[in-house]
């Protein structure tokens, strides 16, 4: 099945195996010795601990169980059990090896006045004789109730090519505004064949998010810390398993040359959702350090490398 998307969710079903090497080795009686600390590559200089402000998103938990549900079926086989819509029957849409088109709809985040367009995709070489219409809706959401509907266009066609686009547009100018596009195949009789159906979020374009560690002060026997992503919204945040550790040496942050290794994996963070990595400290002597981690907005443009700092004692 050929389904084109116009965001990048699919990056977090990507997975393979890299190792993030900095120089050196373990630390004396282990599997080496490291280089003396002011020798250490330098670090990044100075990261805040949060962007934006995380205590003033004003979502309530119904609007972010909202948005979290809707995003989370943005092209997702569900999607429909969430609204008033058929469920699609694969009588001309791809699913479970039947049906003979795929289709192309935008979904998850996007920019206010963002252009998209409603596809149709047919693999056979002389296309897919439809002689169908072809009903297109984008309805304005909020929370789980259907508010006006801003486009409600019916399109006939005769027939399918390869790339067969039957609805072009804008969405509106409105930010903090969720739409549910919907494209719905008719018959001679007004009866709907098949349906797919997708979710657009038109948020603030701004990042709220912190990065803190479960303590502030641990001590030489402890084991491990606990790095704490908190997405305060109005975007997920798309990062990776990938963190870096630094320590103060003098008035300078250094790279500690750790051996890590990380699954490639992209992962996503809900809106008022966080995320936990677990780091390993047995490494780490005494001395104040910050781990540091890299995190983007989802489909607007934003990116921020936050720091968490915490003090090791002997």
């Amino acid at each position: 099945m050929l389904i084109r998307l116009n965001k990048g969710w699919v990056a977090a079903g990507l997975i393979f195996m890299i190792a993030s090497l900095a120089g050196g080795c373990g630390q004396d009686g282990q599997s080496g010795v490291w280089e003396p600390e002011e020798d250490w590559e330098e670090g990044r200089g100075d990261l805040p601990d949060s962007v934006g402000n995380p205590q003033s998103v004003d979502l309530s938990p119904e609007e972010k169980a909202f948005l979290n549900t809707y995003l989370y079926f943005d092209h997702g086989e569900e999607l429909w059990k969430e609204t008033d819509y058929a469920a699609p029957t694969g009588t001309w849409f791809f699913k479970d090896g039947e049906g003979s088109l795929g289709y192309g709809m935008p979904a998850g985040t996007m920019k206010a006045g963002e252009i998209f367009s409603v596809e149709l995709i047919a693999h056979e070489e002389d296309g897919v004789t439809m002689e169908r219409e072809i009903r297109v809706r984008l309805t304005e959401m909020e929370k789980i109730e259907e508010q006006e509907k801003i486009v409600d266009e019916t399109v006939y066609v005769e027939s399918a090519g390869s790339s067969e686009i039957v609805y072009s547009g804008n969405l509106p100018d409105n930010e903090n505004a969720g739409y549910l596009l919907s494209v719905e195949v008719i018959n001679d009789e007004g009866e709907v064949e098949d349906t797919r159906l997708s979710f657009m979020y038109v948020p603030v374009p701004e990042m709220n998010a912190s990065l803190s560690t479960d303590q502030e002060t641990y001590t030489e026997t402890d084991e491990e810390v606990k790095l704490i992503l908190e997405n305060a919204g109005p975007t997920y945040l798309f990062i990776g398993e990938y963190y870096s550790v630094e320590k103060k040496v003098g008035d300078t942050w250094r790279k500690v040359p750790l051996e890590l290794a990380f699954n490639d994996i992209g992962l996503y963070v809900g809106i008022g959702e966080e995320h936990m990595d677990t780091v390993d400290m047995t490494e780490l002597d005494s001395g104040t350090y910050r781990l540091i981690k890299d995190m983007y907005a989802d489909g607007i443009d934003i990116s921020a490398e936050l720091a968490a700092e915490f003090t090791i004692q002997e």
